[in-house]
């Protein structure tokens, strides 16, 4: 920066952009706990411990990246896997109840997705991963990749649709 008020407004500039992405996801965060608070499923126990196979598995190659296993984590903080999973049961519990609610929004609200709609989000992930978008398409089902287009549109529809109060 080539003076002290530069900075400042640059500092304040990111300050407000993480207030409002912190606001935003709160707001999602509530918007979604009122969406399940009402839920009436019957979810099988394999769901919730699928995902929490998969939160693990992200946590794991996260330790990775880092230079670390997940078993020396585990060991360095007097851990065993049983209780850390037990950590992420509640998330995981969420997360399904979630995705099956915003299944059902997107089932119910007819919400469907269209050829460039999944070609969008294919060359999006190829931007992301820095890939080629065919070689995506080799790895990632697109109806698999169609279904979560669909639960990102419900969880829009919903946040879009909610009755907002302030307090």
């Amino acid at each position: 920066f080539d003076t002290l008020e530069a900075y400042r407004a640059d500092l304040k500039e990111k300050i407000l952009r993480e207030k409002e992405h912190r606001a935003e996801h709160e707001f999602e965060d509530q918007v979604m706990d009122g969406l399940i608070s009402g839920m009436k499923a019957e979810i099988p126990e394999v769901m919730f411990e699928r995902q929490l196979d998969s939160i693990v598995s992200e946590y794991e190659q996260r330790m990775r990246a880092q230079g670390l296993t997940l078993e020396s984590y585990l060991k360095y903080t007097g851990s065993d896997m049983e209780a850390f999973r037990k950590m992420f049961r509640d998330v995981a519990e969420r997360q399904v109840k979630v995705r099956l609610a915003l299944e059902k929004v997107a089932q119910a609200e007819g919400i469907v997705i269209s050829d460039e709609d999944l070609e969008a989000e294919y060359k999006k992930m190829a931007e992301m991963y820095k890939a080629d978008v065919e070689q995506i398409k080799r790895f990632v089902d697109a109806e698999d990749l169609m279904q979560d287009i669909a639960v990102s549109k419900a969880a829009e529809f919903v946040k879009n649709h909610a009755k907002v109060t302030e307090v």
